[in-house]
């Protein structure tokens, strides 16, 4: 399903697309910034520091020009493929939950961002992303560390300048791994270094234990992949005829990446029939474990969740409690959706909820044909992450998401070469 425009008007568009993009990169970087601040300290409502009307004003000009973004970057389009009607879809979809709602989502926003990512550099908006943070985070902890804003401490965990301890940790954990998908999995020394301070920093302050399992996984991961796997990897070379045992192999392949490529939809189906079947049973598997603690009141709140908030097709306001900021754990007062795939059910409709998650493993997918294991695997972790957390849809943190519809530059690799043994 495609039609082609006549070349003048082609040039015309890719000269139009040119601009877009900037205007485009400019204003991803802003609205991330925006994101960021308001799970920060900085935030207006906690530190008075910065100007909260002017904020907001600034803000919804940003998500709204944004939404036009999408539009325009559509309309002027030089094909029309699959592509882009999936583009299309996550344009409307993210209006009328916008619409439904009542104020801008995660969910909302993510969905924009990735319709006016069509066909846009995914590493810059990584980039982009990682600089982001990591000012942003140092920024926090030198404001923090001087007084300016609140050093929250919670239950002996320290939040760096965060509403959160988990909010600074699960931070660091995707800048990390958008960095080292940059690397194309192969990280410096310092990198390494880098990482294995941030984890201790988690072990000893924030405690964050989904942050810092996950953490050690991509640390350990990136060294086994650097030096063990990739070493062995062999340029693709295009035969015209496949033997029985390529076949074989390819379909070797294709099973055991299957689990990688779909593990946002198995561990969402997963999510909710645990949710769905909670009980405080002594037998339960969530309920032997003291370390399975946190995953037990995801378990409850999302129960809760899920029986007072009937599921809709598009989304609803539910009012939520958390203990982020100056506020003060108070008991039963507590109510804060963290799963991911619980969130996005109760919060954004079962539409959205669908079609998040097919987009997802159209990504998966998309890295997986190109050969790239190692962004298979980081996209997997996030998957995991999302079960207790809620970051999938949050563009300031997840950045993932938004590579759906971007080119194919960032799911390229350079392949290990074998040695040349002619010269011997």
């Amino acid at each position: 399903m495609s039609f082609e425009l006549s070349p003048t008007l082609q040039k015309r568009l890719d000269a139009l697309n040119k601009v877009l993009d900037i205007l485009f990169y400019i204003t991803f970087a802003l609205i991330i910034a925006r994101v960021q601040i308001s799970a920060s300290m900085l935030d207006p409502s906690y530190a008075g520091i910065l100007p909260a009307r002017p904020l907001e004003l600034a803000f919804n000009v940003l998500v709204n020009a944004t939404l036009i973004l999408a539009a325009v970057n559509l309309v002027t389009r030089a094909k029309l493929t699959w592509d882009t009607v999936l583009a299309a879809a996550c344009l409307v979809f993210s209006v009328i939950v916008r619409l439904r709602i009542g104020y801008w989502s995660m969910s909302y926003l993510s969905l924009s961002l990735a319709a006016a990512a069509y066909e846009r550099s995914g590493k810059i908006m990584l980039r982009i992303s990682v600089i982001t943070t990591a000012v942003l985070s140092v920024l926090l902890y030198v404001l923090s560390l001087n007084g300016f804003i609140g050093w929250i401490v919670t239950e002996g965990r320290h939040a760096f300048g965060w509403n959160y301890s988990t909010d600074a940790a699960a931070r660091v954990f995707y800048a990390f791994a958008a960095l080292f998908v940059l690397r194309e999995g192969r990280p410096n020394v310092f990198h390494y270094i880098l990482l294995a301070v941030s984890v201790l920093m988690n072990l000893l302050f924030m405690q964050a234990k989904t942050a810092l399992a996950l953490s050690l996984i991509l640390l350990l991961g990136t060294l086994i992949y650097q030096y063990l796997i990739f070493p062995k990897m062999k340029p693709r070379r295009k035969k015209k005829r496949r033997a029985a045992s390529d076949t074989a192999k390819t379909l070797l392949t294709a099973v055991l990446e299957a689990p990688l490529v779909l593990a946002a939809p198995l561990l969402a189906v997963g999510m909710m029939h645990l949710t769905r079947q909670y009980t405080d049973a002594p037998s339960a598997f969530y309920n032997r474990f003291s370390f399975l603690a946190s995953f037990r009141s995801r378990l409850e709140i999302g129960r809760a969740a899920l029986s007072n908030y009937a599921v809709t097709l598009f989304g609803q306001h539910v009012p939520q409690r958390g203990n982020g900021g100056f506020t003060i754990p108070d008991g039963d007062a507590y109510f804060y959706i963290d799963s991911s795939y619980i969130r996005v059910l109760v919060m954004y409709g079962s539409v959205i909820f669908i079609f998040a998650l097919l987009l997802y493993a159209i990504l998966s997918l998309r890295a997986a044909a190109a050969g790239n294991i190692y962004l298979l695997c980081i996209l997997a972790l996030i998957a995991v992450d999302s079960v207790t957390e809620q970051y999938f849809l949050n563009p300031a943190c997840n950045p993932f998401f938004l590579l759906v519809f971007t080119n194919a530059d960032i799911f390229r690799r350079r392949r290990g070469v074998a040695p040349d043994k002619s010269a011997v």
